[in-house]
């Protein structure tokens, strides 16, 4: 607006608008029949705003929120033609009014158009439209990389106004719920910034292959999105005074482990990577591979050999892996998958090592309680020597527990584990590894890119990809973490986007009776106080779960005693942010979410909070396990370091964006 008084006040009422929108009920359906995979329709949202400039060093912030479908939501549009494009502008601060249906209505006719980018201001709203409408082609990148880009919006928009801005460190926060398309946004702001900045072939081959990597090990389909991050990652790319890509920095955040093991909801897979290597496995076990030297070397290469003999008919006969994807395309997918490997600078017999992992933990969760005797000698008899261990450590470790009893003469008490202890220990055991092979995964692939030590670079353009939030029809523990990272990040653009301008708004004279105060007020999300508890109030709903996880309670075990749920519920009922279930209340608590009312069911949370026995397995497998196992659970240390030597801490995010 400038400082045009009249452009200015307009400005703030349109601005007020938009707060009181996003401290309203969700306006939009989000059942899970909107979300199904076979009926899934574009209606995606991203916000993208960059931060305005300040004296501190200056940031960009991108957000991505999804609605339901849009023929659904917007279905009442479909007999308006715009009449101009004032009715359907570039940016959404010039229409006449503000309201939700003029809102959606233009965003609607825009998608129309195969325009799915809209400014709102300094905010860059994207319509995911589920399909290549060349929003990232070549043609494209080379019109926003030239000298005299084009001014209408786009995700490259938004990261040239990004680093156009003053100051050194600047972000892209990339969230919003599942499917908004925020890992394809990622990978399409790393091409653009390859392509747009000069950069050796090596740092741009692997700042380009990190992402389909990760993708393989970290993205699962589940019940509304194909290619679901299952993770979340802070990426930095770090550029010269010259405006050179020099390198990047990798921090990963909470993978979802518990996908490894356990039964999946229909509909849903395990991660991608088990797919492609059972049909790689058993491809090459039959003598079926494609022709071509990559098969040929995979065929031939004495570092597969024992892996192709013993995994492959292990893998096919798996039943958890049956529900993959074609075999042309899995085979296809590895093939991508091993290239990608080497080229973030990982040795072939590394990925070879990584794989054996991978085959392990694919047949540990296809093992469970009720397998018998004789098929379970059989599995161990399949993991031992892919773990390169005695086949009686591993059974000995799986099937019996020894305790210790005394002080200095300890006398030492051996028992058989039973069902239940069996099966919640493998199930330990495949997460743990899964956990830590990508973990280990992930700081090869950002050793491989890092900036030199020595490099201070003018500026770095960081990249915040979180998981979507999510709603199905019944919502565990994993949702739990998602939603409230959501919840969180909700927040955190509440501050960026209205609270920050609002302020600036009172200091200029703009606050009319304190207007803007309040709204800052209504901005808070009840949910996060329900969630983190409150100072010298109720320790909130993490307070009771971790209790519980402490005390070892087991909810399968309760018998007479209350359950998880109803612990909840006497301890969080009164709070404004907390729904009571109307069935089995002992089970079941609700949160109402800045996106809508949530359900979860409390099975397992007690369980999946507390992993009693990664001391155990740890000792066990540094114990008993191959060399590359030990090297993967040596620590920190040394491979911490080669992460690069310009990571910061977790809460430098936050202070790149807010200064």
């Amino acid at each position: 607006p400038g400082a045009n008084p009249r452009w200015r006040a307009r400005y703030a009422c349109w601005f007020g608008r938009l707060a009181r929108m996003a401290s309203m009920p969700p306006l939009l359906d989000q059942g899970p029949t909107s979300f199904g995979a076979s009926t899934r329709t574009p209606a995606t949202w991203s916000l993208v705003r960059p931060k305005r400039r300040s004296s501190g060093a200056a940031s960009s912030c991108s957000m991505l929120l999804e609605g339901a479908a849009a023929d659904e939501v917007l279905g009442a549009t479909a007999e308006w033609t715009p009449q101009s494009s004032q009715e359907a502008p570039d940016d959404l601060l010039l229409l006449d009014d503000l309201n939700d249906f003029d809102l959606l209505r233009a965003l609607w006719r825009r998608y129309e158009r195969k325009q799915i980018y809209t400014w709102v201001g300094s905010v860059l709203v994207s319509v995911n439209p589920y399909r290549d409408v060349g929003a990232f082609s070549t043609e494209m990148t080379i019109r926003y990389a030239s000298s005299t880009p084009p001014k209408s919006p786009h995700l490259y928009a938004a990261a040239m106004r990004a680093l156009a801005d003053d100051g050194k460190r600047h972000a892209l926060l990339i969230t919003g719920e599942s499917g908004a398309g925020k890992t394809e946004a990622t990978r399409g702001v790393l091409n653009f910034l390859a392509a747009r900045h000069t950069s050796t072939h090596h740092i741009r081959d692997r700042l380009q292959s990190s992402t389909p990597v990760l993708a393989a090990f970290g993205n699962a389909q589940t019940r509304q999105n194909t290619n679901s991050s299952r993770f979340g990652k802070f990426m930095e790319v770090h550029l010269s005074a010259d405006g050179e890509v020099v390198g990047a920095t990798l921090r990963p955040y909470m993978l979802e482990a518990s996908r490894v093991a356990g039964n999946l909801p229909s509909g849903e897979r395990t991660y991608h990577v088990f797919y492609l290597l059972r049909e790689a496995l058993n491809a090459l076990a039959k003598g079926s591979a494609p022709a071509g030297p990559f098969w040929a070397r995979m065929a031939h290469a004495p570092e597969w050999s024992e892996l192709i003999r013993i995994g492959g008919p292990a893998l096919a006969a798996s039943a958890r892996l049956d529900n993959g994807p074609p075999e042309t395309q899995c085979l296809e997918g590895f093939e991508s998958l091993v290239e990608g490997l080497i080229g973030t600078g990982m040795r072939h017999v590394e990925v070879a090592e990584c794989c054996r992992l991978v085959t392990v933990v694919a047949l540990l969760a296809d093992w469970d309680s009720t397998t018998c005797s004789q098929k379970a000698c059989a599995m161990h008899a399949i993991v031992a020597p892919l773990l390169r261990m005695a086949e009686s450590d591993i059974s000995t470790f799986l099937t019996r527990v020894e305790t210790s009893v005394g002080g200095a003469c300890q006398e030492r008490y051996v028992r058989a584990r039973n069902e239940r202890e069996v099966t919640t220990l493998r199930a330990s055991l495949a997460q743990e590894l899964y956990a830590t092979l990508f973990s280990w995964l992930t700081k090869r692939v950002a050793r491989g890119m890092a900036p030199p030590r020595k490099h201070n670079g003018a500026r770095t353009l960081g990249l915040l990809d979180l998981y979507g939030f999510e709603v199905f029809n019944t919502n565990g523990f994993e949702q739990f973490l998602i939603n409230y990272c959501n919840e969180r990040m909700q927040q955190f653009f509440n501050r960026q986007v209205f609270a920050c301008e609002a302020e600036e708004y009172e200091a200029e004279g703009f606050d009319c009776d304190g207007q803007w105060r309040r709204m800052m007020a209504a901005l808070q999300l009840p949910a996060l106080a329900l969630l983190e508890g409150e100072p010298n109030g109720t320790p909130g709903l993490f307070g009771v779960i971790n209790d519980r996880s402490r005390c070892s309670f087991d909810e399968s075990n309760e018998k007479g005693d209350k359950g998880l749920g109803d612990a909840i519920t006497i301890v969080c009922s009164k709070h404004p942010a907390f729904c009571r279930a109307s069935k089995d209340p002992s089970r079941v608590f609700g949160v109402r979410h800045f996106a809508g009312e949530v359900f979860y069911e409390t099975a397992q949370f007690v369980r999946k909070n507390a992993s009693a026995h990664r001391p155990d397995i740890v000792e066990f497998l540094r114990a008993s396990a191959s060399t590359f196992v030990c090297e993967l659970l040596s620590g920190d240390g040394e491979a911490q370091a080669t992460v690069g030597a310009e990571e910061e801490e977790e809460d430098q995010l936050a202070k790149s964006v807010s200064h």
